[in-house]
């Protein structure tokens, strides 16, 4: 195993890159306690369950030694190899949205939902399959929920406006916040060298994208005033209240564009990716003058296919 895929993090955390799509794109964290239980937040599409389990061996902890396998939200990139983890995990269980539960136990839907967004041949190689989660072994993540790992406490703060199954996990006492995509999105190719400021982006995917809500989660998530943000994509950076104005700056750009199609579906979709594709470009050479945009687009290809369908499916909502 590649060992740039797992990278060791202040608080006993180690990011996994996941594999999804590319290096660098989604990771999962496996959260240590000095009484030697663990947790895993995210984790990654079902052929990164391998990574996990070899990250354990490496770190010398015991499968049973792992209490929780927690996702933020029943997307694939996030939750696709949940059910297989368990298998493999014996003393785990599962925390899951409540909006997100059944999805995950009796997968048949999800599973065909995430076909028609990406496409059968690239479900089965991005996504491989999914495998249902024991409901026995499920516990709703509900808002304000608490729970331990060792001597480490986490709190559940339910966070909609990406999707409405989500929430996020936050250690107070270590500043810790597992965003999942409701603080953004930054890959770390488009960080900025000299004040270290990451591109951050919303996530607008299919199929719950609503811009008033996303902007309502992002001000609760920054009143928790958190050290570090734990991206799905990608990685640990730190937060800055600057962070929040950026996403409420870019929401609403998105808005703004989006009521302006001028055509019905299906004729508005490739309208709201060039005028998608147009903001990311502008943003991104604001933040890094100079960057090539044809290595950028290349990094965000497939968010722009994607974000531009959620705000296709938000717009369909609302006009109808």
């Amino acid at each position: 195993m590649d060992k740039t895929l797992f990278q060791s993090l202040p608080f006993d955390i180690t990011l996994v890159d996941t594999g999804y799509h590319r290096d660098r794109c989604a990771a999962g964290y496996l959260v240590q306690s000095r009484q030697g239980s663990a947790a895993i937040v995210e984790t990654g599409p079902l052929p990164a369950a391998k990574r996990f389990l070899t990250l354990l061996e490496e770190r010398k902890l015991p499968r049973e030694a792992v209490e929780w396998v927690i996702v933020t939200h029943v997307h694939l990139d996030h939750a696709g190899g949940a059910g297989g983890l368990l298998r493999e995990l014996p003393n785990a269980k599962l925390l899951v949205h409540p909006k997100g539960l059944r999805h995950l136990v009796e997968p048949e839907k999800l599973r065909l939902g995430v076909m028609a967004v990406y496409g059968e041949e690239t479900f089965r190689v991005a996504f491989e399959d999914i495998v249902p989660a024991p409901a026995e072994r499920c516990v709703e993540g509900s808002d304000g929920l608490e729970i331990r790992v060792g001597e480490r406490l986490f709190t559940v703060v339910d966070s909609p406006g990406h999707a409405r199954h989500h929430f996020c996990l936050f250690e107070a006492a270590s500043g810790s916040l597992f965003t999942g995509d409701a603080f953004g999105i930054a890959y770390p190719e488009l960080t900025c060298p000299d004040s270290e400021r990451p591109f951050l982006f919303p996530a607008t995917t299919p199929v719950q994208f609503e811009p008033e809500i996303y902007q309502e989660t992002v001000d609760r998530l920054a009143a928790l005033k958190p050290r570090n943000l734990f991206l799905t994509h990608f990685g640990m950076v730190g937060f800055e209240e600057s962070m929040a104005q950026a996403l409420h700056h870019w929401i609403e750009r998105i808005r703004h564009m989006a009521v302006q199609a001028p055509l019905p579906a299906p004729e508005r979709l490739a309208w709201l990716h060039t005028g998608l594709e147009e903001i990311y470009r502008d943003e991104l050479a604001q933040h890094l003058p100079g960057f090539s945009w044809s290595r950028a687009k290349g990094l965000l290809a497939m968010d722009l296919e994607i974000n531009a369908q959620g705000i296709d499916t938000w717009l369909g909502n609302i006009r109808r």
